[in-house]
């Protein structure tokens, strides 16, 4: 299992540090339903919320919402602990970063927002609801399936 700030490293830097905080969550979150869709488990153990603007994961909002709508830069991962990932998860990871580097904010806020997303299933305007894994697993195979791309 993965720290969930060297994931977010990952994305940020495939996509040249142009991320913003809004896509990190949005590709961490569709990591995380690939993740547990394909490969049965889950990629990180952070908690996922189901926001306004999509699925959050608060520890990872919080540490980059100073830069509002600007992309993360790299001197926000220097104080992370050196955490590696199994090679397996990297490699997960990097395939998901490289499928998904040129979808942008409102465009990865429209995937997780599509009906079947466990975000639309829990979403509730001002309330914070928490995204299980079961519901993750639910959406892979109503939305992310090849039978039903």
């Amino acid at each position: 299992m993965c720290d969930v700030f060297k994931v977010a490293k990952v994305f940020c830097e495939k996509r040249e540090w142009r991320a913003t905080n809004l896509e990190i969550q949005k590709l961490l979150y569709i990591a995380q339903v690939f993740s547990l869709g394909l490969r049965n488990k889950p990629l990180f153990k952070n908690t996922i919320e189901a926001w306004r603007y999509g699925p959050v994961i608060r520890d990872v909002y919080d540490k980059f919402k100073m830069y509002g709508s600007m992309p993360i830069q790299p001197v926000m991962f220097a104080d992370i602990a050196e955490h590696k990932c199994t090679d397996e998860d990297r490699e997960f990871v990097e395939g998901i970063a490289e499928a998904t580097k040129e979808l942008h904010d409102w465009q990865l806020v429209g995937l997780t927002h599509r009906d079947g997303t466990a975000w639309k299933k829990r979403y509730t305007p001002f309330i914070s609801n928490k995204i299980s894994e079961i519901d993750m697993r639910e959406e892979y195979k109503k939305v992310w399936e090849p039978e039903n791309v």
